[in-house]
This record gives structure tokens, C-alpha cells and sequence, in this order.
């Protein structure tokens, strides 16, 4: 405030508490770490896909574990692209309406296939409708699942051999004994 000869003679002062907000805001950022640090560290692959377009628009560092590609990569890219081309049409239909997809083919980033479960929440990022995929690596499990049928299948021919050359040594003992009198 000035006097008459623009002498300032006194000042008022306006100040407002935003504990409150530096409160709030150190918890948000706790929370979106929490957040990430989960997210990052689930050990299957998780992506954030837009419902429309199947664009990826996020996933996790497992991603590089199971498929091979940065997540760098793949952001903006197409999550159908995991898909063999005759099969994209029918399995983004398929994703959009079913939670679970299981032993679904998918190419990794050096041409292998792999297969993989699949979960899919309906979800909502950055104001879009979203996916929230999870990709399960069975690959090892269906490898295991088969050889333990191939060991499966030999047992049972080993028992239907001895089974055989016991028929076999039945007569053929009788006709030995038969021969020795």
C-alpha cells in the first residue's frame, strides 16, 4: 500500500497452504511406482493393447524374455503381428469377445513359435478402451507333456512285448518238455 507521495507504507501478504496437494502428489507417485514396479515384474508377458486397432500401447520387460523384442519395439505396432497371417483375422475376433485363448501359436521375434495361454480383461489406458493381455509361455510344458506320451507309449509297448513272448514261450515250453520224454 502507498501513501500520497508513492511511498509504500505497508504490504499484505497472501499465502496458501498445499501440504495437502504435496501430500497427495507423493502418494500418486508411489502409487504409479508401485504400480510399474508390479507391472515390470510380473513374470509373463503383459500387454496393454488398444481394442480397436490392436495396437500394442504398452507391456512389460518379460516381453523380451518370451518374444525377444524390445519393448521399444513393439509400442504402436500391432499385437496381431505375433500371429500367423492366415490365422490374425479370426484370433483379434477372438480376443476381443473370449477371456482366455489357450495353446495359441505365436512367432518370436527370431521366427520360432512358441505357444502360449492367453487372459484378456477389458480394461481402460489413457482414455481408450483397452485390452490388458497376458501371455503365458506353455512352449516347455507342451514339450514335456509330449514326451511324457512318447514314454507313455513305449511302456505300453514294452508291456505288450513281454506279454507277446510270454504267449509265445508258453507253447513252446510245452512242446520242449513234450520233445524231452
Amino acid at each position: 500500500i502507498r501513501d500520497s507521495n508513492r511511498e509504500i507504507t505497508a504490504v499484505m501478504e497472501i499465502s496458501l497452504d498445499i501440504t495437502q496437494l504435496k501430500r497427495l502428489e507423493r502418494e500418486i507417485r508411489k502409487s504409479e511406482e508401485k504400480y510399474y514396479t508390479i507391472f515390470n515384474n510380473i513374470p509373463n508377458a503383459v500387454f496393454v493393447v488398444d481394442s480397436s486397432t490392436m495396437e500394442i500401447l504398452d507391456c512389460n520387460q518379460s516381453v523380451k524374455a518370451t518374444y525377444g523384442f524390445e519393448k521399444e519395439e513393439l509400442l504402436n505396432t500391432s499385437l496381431m503381428s505375433f500371429f500367423e497371417e492366415s490365422e490374425r483375422e479370426e484370433s483379434a475376433e477372438e480376443l476381443r469377445n473370449s477371456g482366455t485363448l489357450n495353446q495359441v501359436r505365436h512367432i518370436t521375434k527370431d521366427g520360432r513359435t512358441i505357444y502360449v495361454n492367453i487372459r484378456v480383461s477389458p480394461s481402460e489406458y489413457l482414455d481408450r478402451e483397452a485390452l490388458l493381455i497376458t501371455a503365458s509361455d506353455i512352449t516347455k510344458r507342451l514339450l514335456a507333456e509330449q514326451q511324457l506320451i512318447q514314454a507313455s507309449k513305449m511302456t505300453t509297448l514294452g508291456e505288450m512285448s513281454a506279454g507277446v513272448a510270454h504267449e509265445l514261450n508258453q507253447p513252446l515250453s510245452v512242446i520242449k518238455t513234450a520233445s524231452n520224454y
